[in-house]
Formats: structure tokens, C-alpha cells, sequence
């Protein structure tokens, strides 16, 4: 793999996101999208070993006179795959991936801090968190953490200051290319 070379770019007075400088531009260039849509992260889900959160919306299954809905025994999915991006230039593979509702749900338990009309009101999508990670190996279906496949940019890269444009570079590469709308990246 060649040596990252750092983009000369930095967070200007008063702006509150970082310009896009031509090394990045030429960085990105080598970016190529290898998967795209929602599916759940391997290694970011569990088996629910606790009662059906009561703020969730479910319908029963009912199959030959049989409720077959959600039991304890159901697979929950904490995070879902967004992208798949390979750096042809050095060699890496990135993981964009967000958060689910199940996540949040599981994280604001309490239903009278968060009763149910605030669980699904659209201002809780803003609190779904993105991350971006660097593949270190490929994922096998029985991983039971996202971390025995992913590494975060700022440890995979660490010392370089990489993680100082990278994040910016990776979500205007997922932009403009269709994957995502601004909006995805919006903030409560």
C-alpha cells in the first residue's frame, strides 16, 4: 500500500465545515463504491434477551391460529450498512453504517423520559449517528461485534491527522455520488 499522504485542508474561521481542497479531490478520485443500501451490519446485532419495548409498533403474526411476532428469541439489529467505499490508491476498504431505531430505543429505555409519540417523531431520525470505519478484515456471518472487522478511522490512522479530513472527504464522496442526501448528515 502507498503512504497516505495527508490533504492540506483545514476548518476556515467562521465556516463550519471544512472546504473541499483539491488533494482531497484527487484523494477521493480513487474512491470507488463497492456496495450501497441498508442491511444489517454483520456483527451489530443480538438476540433480544428482554421483554418487546412497548413504544415499538408491532403487529401480531398470526399463522395458523398461532402468534408467531416478536419473542425474546428475535434478532435485534443495532447497526445497518449505508456504503462500502475502496480506496484503489491505497488499498483501503471504508464502512459507512448508522445507527437503527432499535438502537435507540434500547439505549432510551425509560418511557417516561421517552414516551412513544417522541420515540417516532422525525426529530429522533436526527439522533440515529453515522460512523464511518476502515475495513481490517472481512466480515463473517457469525462476528458477534462490529469491532473483530472494523476500526475506526482515527485508530487505523493513528498520528496522522487523517481523521481530520477523512470524515468530511468520505460523506461529500457519499454525496455527491448519489448515496446519501445532505440531509442524512442533519443534526437535531
Amino acid at each position: 500500500m502507498n503512504k497516505l499522504v495527508i490533504p492540506q485542508s483545514e476548518i476556515e474561521p467562521g465556516m463550519p465545515i471544512r472546504t473541499v481542497s483539491t488533494q482531497m479531490l484527487m484523494w477521493m478520485s480513487e474512491l470507488d463504491i463497492i456496495d450501497a443500501g441498508p442491511f444489517p451490519l454483520p456483527g451489530g446485532s443480538e438476540r433480544r434477551n428482554f421483554d418487546v419495548d412497548p413504544r415499538l409498533k408491532i403487529n401480531p403474526m398470526i399463522v395458523g391460529g398461532v402468534d408467531v411476532g416478536p419473542k425474546s428469541a428475535d434478532k435485534i439489529n443495532y447497526y445497518e450498512h449505508v456504503a462500502t467505499i475502496h480506496h484503489s490508491g491505497h488499498g483501503y476498504t471504508f464502512v459507512i453504517f448508522r445507527m437503527t431505531m432499535d438502537a435507540l430505543l434500547a439505549s432510551q429505555k425509560d418511557p417516561a423520559k421517552f414516551p412513544a409519540w417522541l420515540m417516532k417523531h422525525p426529530v429522533k431520525q436526527t439522533e440515529l449517528r453515522i460512523y464511518m470505519a476502515v475495513m481490517k478484515a472481512p466480515p463473517r456471518r457469525d462476528m458477534t461485534s462490529i469491532y473483530e472487522w472494523l476500526s475506526p478511522i482515527e485508530d487505523a490512522f493513528p498520528g496522522t491527522g487523517a481523521e481530520n479530513w477523512m470524515y468530511d472527504a468520505l460523506a461529500y464522496f457519499l454525496m455527491m455520488k448519489g448515496v446519501v442526501k445532505q440531509d442524512f448528515f442533519r443534526k437535531a
